[in-house]
């Protein structure tokens, strides 16, 4: 079974140290086992989420590391929209 990481930020304000070395070590862990890193956006909280912050954790983020698929499609809301969660929450 292959590894899957993932970096899931939310962009409710900008990043701070404490995060970049959170997602360092699931970077490095990834890596080391020749995984697939997920950039995904946990953009749920509608009321304190803001496109500028958005745009600055994946600038920020990207300086420091890559990852192999995402943000785009790889949205917390893009994944409601699409129905993924629509049968857990009946």
């Amino acid at each position: 079974m292959e590894y899957r990481g993932r970096l899931a930020p939310s962009p409710t304000g900008f990043l701070h140290p404490g995060h970049l070395s959170t997602f360092l070590v699931a970077h490095r862990r990834c890596r080391s086992q020749s995984g697939t890193l997920l950039y995904r956006m946990e953009d749920l909280d509608r009321r304190r989420c803001r496109p500028q912050y958005d745009r600055a954790c994946v600038e920020d983020l990207a300086r420091f590391l890559d990852w192999d698929d995402g943000p785009d499609g790889l949205r917390q809301t893009d994944r409601m929209k699409r129905g993924i969660y629509h049968d857990a929450w009946r």
